[in-house]
């Protein structure tokens, strides 16, 4: 079983139900709309596509306060090396961008666009428009996004556009929501204040110089990360980002928090339907480093090979698992949690422990426990469908609605796993369980304090169910 998720970014190709149903056979495990492009009507319809296949995560994308250029006819055009083209900053222009940076920039400097493929630099400027000379062959394609160390946007990263689809994620509880060009720890707040109410998480896209710097704090806050590569590696210098890509996953890692790597994973299958060498080694790193799972982008949402990219994206991933060892720290793991999910991780690297199962309310405890990048799987059993969709995201865990009673849920899980053969009779299970408090999260402290003292006597009776 393929324990690294594949999140898919759903777009024109693939907005058609056989397609996406193959996608998801091929090891699709979530999907992604991003708001840079189409509109409400277009994301509600990716909604209720995806919802009809089955229990699969989704992901609303926030614009963010980038910058884009935009073709007022929407045809995109080849541009050529040493030839010039006219932008301005409204409508009125052919090509226009959708925020005025005028005032910031000045002759001789550089502007990328298309994730830093295609260079440009001002060669003029006057008080309405500029002219950029295109320093390499590319196709311009309406809503590509621009990059350039002189361009600053100010402010909150959650621009009025971003407020209505964040709202509009709400409205369709969506399982998360993506915070683009996150800046500081204010930008996850602001977000979670706006879903209050609602059991989204947030996740926040470190693509920009202020979300390195403050990515201790934005951690904090955050319920996951993405490394979002496009955007960094022009924001940054490119050599730069495969070192923090590490420090981050491992970061999340040792946090138990949900990391994603993205951007150009398998980029060439967008017109080939191979992948180059190079990316099926990008692709085993990013697993080997400990991503919960990995991102496809143009490849899925506009690309020749939709179906094919997710089946060789995760026959590499399956390919890498079995060289994937934990990078927690165990001298730096504090408190309970922390502590009781270590023991868990020692009985099973001393036990031949087949299955850990986590019975929870919020997916507290399988997200903790996915972090240690077990050989065994994951099998985390809650009450809540949301919750069960939203584990999905997480390496190794397998997620499983049933409600089941207090004093005997144990039996109930035990007898659901051997009727539905997710376990033989002689497989020794940990199970992890405790009781409920109604307080996010206290629940597992209790359980873990209280469930640990049963370990010993367990063994010494020969029972087959392990309860942390």
């Amino acid at each position: 079983m393929k324990k690294t998720k594949i999140l898919c970014t759903i777009g024109p190709v693939c907005l058609d139900k056989k397609i996406l149903k193959e996608m998801v056979q091929a090891g699709m495990n979530a999907a992604r709309i991003n708001s840079s492009h189409g509109d409400f009507t277009q994301y509600k319809k990716i909604i209720k596509m995806v919802r009809s296949l089955g229990e699969i995560p989704i992901i609303v994308d926030t614009q963010g306060p980038d910058v884009r250029l935009k073709i007022k006819d929407g045809k995109g055009f080849k541009v050529e090396n040493g030839k010039e083209i006219l932008v301005g900053f409204n409508s009125s222009y052919d090509l226009y961008f959708n925020y005025n940076f005028l005032n910031q920039v000045k002759k001789g400097d550089m502007i990328l666009m298309d994730d830093g493929l295609i260079e440009f630099v001002i060669s003029r400027k006057n008080g309405k428009h500029i002219k950029l000379k295109a320093l390499n062959d590319g196709v311009l394609r309406n809503g590509l996004s621009i990059n350039s160390k002189a361009i600053r946007i100010k402010g909150s990263k959650i621009t009025p556009k971003d407020r209505k689809t964040i709202l509009f994620a709400k409205k369709m509880n969506v399982e998360y929501i993506a915070i683009s060009f996150t800046s500081g720890a204010h930008d996850v707040k602001e977000a979670k204040k706006m879903v209050k109410g609602k059991n989204i998480a947030i996740i926040a896209k470190i693509e920009s110089p202020e979300g390195v710097k403050n990515f201790k704090e934005i951690l904090r806050e955050a319920d996951g990360i993405m490394v979002a590569r496009g955007d960094l590696g022009v924001e940054m210098s490119l050599e730069q980002v495969p070192i923090i890509q590490k420090q981050i996953v491992k970061k999340c890692n040792q946090k138990g928090k949900l990391v994603i790597v993205a951007t150009q994973m398998l980029d060439s299958m967008v017109r080939n339907p191979r992948p180059t060498r190079a990316e099926a080694s990008d692709v085993a790193n990013a697993v080997l480093d400990g991503a919960d799972c990995i991102m496809l982008s143009n490849e899925t949402a506009i690309g020749n090979y939709p179906v094919r990219t997710v089946q060789e994206m995760a026959k590499i991933a399956v390919n890498a698992e079995p060289l994937v060892r934990s990078k927690v720290n165990y001298g730096n793991l504090n408190g309970i949690p922390d502590t009781v999910t270590k023991a868990i991780a020692e009985m099973c690297e001393n036990l031949p422990v087949k299955k850990i199962v986590a019975i929870t309310k919020t997916g507290f405890t399988a997200r903790m426990l996915s972090r240690f990048k077990f050989k065994q799987p994951i099998l985390a059993v809650t009450a809540d469908p949301k919750t069960a969709r939203q584990l999905k995201m997480y390496y190794g865990v397998q997620s499983i609605v049933l409600k089941t009673k207090e004093k005997e849920r144990i039996l109930q899980v035990g007898n659901y796993l051997y009727k539905n053969k997710l376990a033989d009779k002689d497989d020794l299970i940990l199970f992890s369980a405790g009781l409920y408090t109604g307080i996010e999260k206290s629940s597992n402290l209790i359980q873990f304090s209280t469930s640990l003292h049963m370990v010993q006597d367990l063994l010494k009776h020969h029972r087959e169910f392990l309860k942390d």
